[in-house]
């Protein structure tokens, strides 16, 4: 998570999410955050990350 939020937080989030995909502990991760609001949408930044790291849009349901 903290690298997810470190690349989140310095705009580097479409440069560095596949990086974080691979990381030995993501399915961990998303395994524990799955029923949380936090897993669905780290996900959904990390296979969508935003084309502008100055701008974070995402779809409301």
């Amino acid at each position: 998570m903290s690298q997810f939020f470190a690349a989140s937080g310095q705009g580097r989030l479409a440069e560095d999410a596949e990086a974080i995909m691979q990381h030995p502990d993501y399915k961990l991760m998303m395994s524990v955050l799955r029923d949380t609001n936090y897993g669905p949408w780290i996900e959904e930044l990390l296979k969508n990350p935003p084309a502008d790291a100055s701008e974070l849009s995402f779809e409301w349901e």
